[in-house]
């Protein structure tokens, strides 16, 4: 039997440049909802010598063709400084009917572009009628695949970017506007906050970045960058003040920082139940909508069927 297929960093990204991730996700999230997809919370080994952790996922999807995936990643804080990417890892899909591999594809790259198709997503379908304006909060490796992403799902958006570092968000801002996302960076966050229909936050802060009256009535918030109970992009008085969404429920309950340090779980609604008409969306034009998200197998699971279709499955 020869070696399963692997795809590197710049042929994942080859790829799924033409690949409709959004509707695989929106497809396993809606599976997820109605029990023929499912996953595991996240298993991380945090050893107290070393400077990283590596962590596991798994998933599987039921319906055909039926699937398994897992993700072996490590996290590396120390390796942007040395000019290489904070994941590291692989991700494998295997068939679900005789376990067959049927591809490995390197996991920093499916990892970015999932999760900025699933804001993108969750973005489409909770944010206000007519959302123009979007700001997008960091300037590390989840900000540009977030840039390309929402300038996809809203090709006549207005974009702007903000970071700590100011040179880092007019760096990045002019790579997204090379690139054909016209982005202005921002010098103040409470600011460019106050006017923005959708604000996306994918810094990994540990504390909360923005608060609930800085929002326009109607604004769409994204807390993206944190999937874990040590990092909290938003604070309670959003939490409390928005409609909260998520995209799997217990992971989000048990791996959000901004959940777990709440002194009761909020009431959440899984995006998957929105998508499959189970659950309604926004209430109105002017609720503020909250959409959480700490990633998961089934994510992985979704974009990497579209990179390895297997026309002669065995299920």
């Amino acid at each position: 039997m020869s070696a399963p297929p692997f795809l590197d960093r710049a042929a994942v990204e080859r790829l799924a440049a033409g690949l409709d991730v959004e509707g695989a996700l929106a497809a396993v999230l809606v599976d997820a909802v109605r029990g023929a997809a499912g996953q595991n919370v996240r298993s991380v080994l945090v050893p107290p010598v070393m400077p990283g952790v590596i962590g596991l996922m798994t998933a599987f999807r039921a319906t055909r063709p039926r699937r398994f995936a897992t993700k072996i990643v490590c996290v590396m804080p120390d390796n942007p400084g040395r000019g290489l990417p904070a994941h590291q890892g692989l991700t494998a899909l295997f068939d679900g009917g005789d376990g067959h591999v049927i591809g490995l594809a390197e996991a920093g790259a499916v990892t970015e572009i999932r999760t900025a198709a699933l804001t993108a997503l969750a973005t489409r379908h909770l944010a206000r009628p007519g959302a123009r304006r979007h700001l997008v909060a960091g300037a590390g490796h989840q900000a540009l695949p977030h840039l390309r992403a929402l300038a996809r799902a809203f090709p006549d958006g207005e974009f702007t970017l903000w970071a700590r570092r100011r040179d880092a968000a007019q760096a990045l801002a002019s790579t997204a506007t090379a690139e054909g996302i016209p982005t202005a960076a921002a010098a103040d966050l409470q600011s460019a906050a106050g006017v923005a229909d959708t604000i996306t936050l994918v810094t990994g802060s540990a504390e909360p970045l923005i608060d609930a009256g800085w929002l326009r009535p109607g604004c769409h918030v994204n807390a993206i960058g944190s999937s874990t109970p040590g990092g909290c992009e938003v604070g309670p008085d959003l939490i409390a003040a928005a409609e909260v969404f998520v995209d799997d429920t217990t992971s989000a309950l048990a791996l959000a920082g901004e959940f777990t340090r709440l002194p009761a779980p909020p009431a959440v609604t899984p995006l998957g139940a929105v998508l499959a008409g189970l659950a309604p969306g926004r209430s109105g034009a002017s609720a503020v909508t909250l959409f959480k998200s700490v990633g998961g197998g089934l994510q992985d699971l979704a974009l990497l069927d579209l990179l390895f279709p297997d026309p002669a499955c065995h299920n």
